[in-house]
């Protein structure tokens, strides 16, 4: 792997953990299973409010 590539995936996983942190905070999480709008059993993060 090339320095440049290094370079690279290290940027990106740098931007997904941030990307990660904000969505937690903004985003509210759900343990439980349930099933979303389209009928997917869903367990996550995800928007809860109005």
């Amino acid at each position: 792997m090339s320095l440049k590539q290094k370079i690279a995936a290290l940027t990106t996983a740098g931007e997904t953990a941030i990307a990660l942190v904000v969505i937690a905070h903004f985003e509210g999480v759900h343990y439980e299973s349930y099933r979303d709008v389209a009928g997917v059993l869903t367990v996550g993060y995800e928007h809860i409010g109005k």
